[in-house]
């Protein structure tokens, strides 16, 4: 194939992904409905990286459990960089390090190549589950001053660094492809964290998760029910209009969702069908009424009181969540990092950290590193499972 021909069917490729991640996140709005999105947009003002080499001690595969585990709890205390690694979990038991990945300062991006290749030479109906592990080197995010020689030189270090908010969020969007292979064998995901003093394991909080904090939950069941209703109103609504209707919407949308659209546009009949075309369109004014676009929201709903009254209650569960999003911040930064680093955690601080993540949909757990060196699916294997 020709220089030109590959560079067409590239751009096709790459078109037909970014519609395939805008039927994503509506697939992802309907399944776990606005709340878990709008968690998701105010912790992405959370976490700030910094740059770094690429230096982590890798991974490999054919590592035995405790050399692979032993390889990165080593790597928490040697490398200012983060790195990534992933364990199979079989339903025979049996577990394996499928690779890693090394990061940068504060950053790490899971390899999704490595993860689907992996999961890829099973068998359907094999896996159990992925465990996908990260660090948290005392030197990389720069969270408070500390005194490295202190704590790097001494492994019974009490500073402890929880999952941050580009971890938790990650837990809810996972890669269309590891998506595909895992729910093909019911598999599940866990994510775990290795800081200088712990190993944390976290994941997208259950319904029966939520319950057992009656509070947490009579909370949320309202403003799912609200936001259910927001999103059928929207949906109905998008039905309703015309192309040309859609396309005076369109017009209001921010430059880089019009960026997206006037792609598809220009490509329409060559890369996309028609309905292609619309159901993207619906799906971009969808989204952007969800991240609150102000000029948007008056278009959209002028003369529809119903809809602008769903949208206040909307609002209002968002700017709940970013409220909650700024309590789980000094909860985690503000209390849970200093009082490890000067050894005055807590029980009861311990339990208020469990809730402020359960309060944006995620379960979180922490272990000592000698209560997991030894048995992967301790680790790598929910109870319920």
């Amino acid at each position: 194939m020709t220089p030109e021909g590959l560079s067409k069917v590239s751009q096709e490729v790459s078109l037909k992904e970014n519609l395939f991640e805008a039927a994503d996140r509506a697939d992802t709005i309907r399944k776990w409905g606005l709340l878990p999105i709008a968690t998701a947009l105010a912790l992405t003002t959370i976490s700030t990286y910094k740059e770094g080499s690429a230096q982590a001690a890798e991974v490999t595969p054919g590592m035995t459990w405790e050399e692979g585990f032993n390889a990165l709890r080593d790597d928490v205390f040697t490398n200012p960089n983060e790195q990534a690694a992933y364990v199979i979990v079989k339903k025979d038991g049996t577990v394996y390090w499928s690779g890693s990945t090394a990061g940068q300062r504060g950053r790490v991006l899971p390899s999704t190549k490595t993860i689907t290749e992996a999961l890829g030479r099973e068998a359907p109906g094999s896996l159990q589950g992925l465990c996908s592990f990260h660090t948290h080197p005392p030197r990389s995010g720069g969270l408070i001053s500390i005194d490295e020689k202190r704590v790097l030189g001494n492994r019974a270090t009490t500073f402890s660094v929880p999952p941050s908010g580009g971890d938790v969020g990650a837990t809810k969007v996972v890669d269309r492809e590891i998506r595909a292979l895992l729910e093909r064998s019911n598999a599940y995901t866990v994510d775990v964290i290795f800081d200088p003093s712990r190993v944390w394991r976290h994941r997208i909080a259950t319904d029966s998760d939520l319950q057992k904090s009656p509070i947490v939950w009579n909370e949320l069941a309202t403003r799912r029910a609200n936001s259910e209703k927001y999103r059928s109103h929207i949906e109905t609504r998008l039905a309703a209009f015309s192309e040309s209707e859609l396309d005076q919407f369109i017009a209001l949308l921010g430059p880089e969702d019009s960026r997206f659209i006037k792609m598809v546009e220009s490509n329409r009949g060559k890369i996309f069908s028609d309905s292609e075309v619309i159901q993207s369109k619906k799906s971009a004014v969808q989204y952007a009424l969800i991240k609150n676009n102000v000029a948007l929201i008056a278009a959209f709903f002028k003369n529809d009181t119903k809809g602008a009254d769903l949208q206040k209650l909307w609002y209002d569960a968002l700017k709940e969540v970013e409220r909650e999003s700024d309590s789980w911040n000094d909860v985690v930064y503000g209390q849970w990092v200093p009082a490890s680093y000067e050894g005055k955690l807590t029980q009861d601080l311990y339990k208020k950290l469990q809730e402020a993540y359960l309060r944006l949909g995620v379960v979180l757990e922490s272990f000592t590193y000698e209560e997991v060196a030894k048995d992967p699916l301790k680790l790598c294997k929910w109870p319920e499972r």
